[in-house]
């Protein structure tokens, strides 16, 4: 049983490892772009200051006072 390998081109190799450097340089940016959201959604939500900060409440002070507890 012989073992028989493919002997690839330098630049095949360059080509694929080009190929991967972009897949991986899009990926990032896709991922770091979805981790802010617009900044006219967040103007707005900034601007309007209330629903967010009333909904919010309840888990501020249930934070609070877990650590004060703890801290205790």
């Amino acid at each position: 049983m012989a073992l028989e390998l493919e002997l690839i081109s330098p630049i095949d190799v360059a080509k694929d490892v080009a190929l991967a450097v972009q897949e991986y340089t899009l990926l990032s940016a896709q991922s770091a772009g979805k981790l802010l959201p617009p900044p006219s959604v967040h103007g707005r939500h900034a601007a309007a200051g209330g629903p967010d900060r009333r909904r919010s409440l309840p888990i501020v002070i249930l934070t609070g006072l877990s650590v004060g507890a703890l801290l205790r």
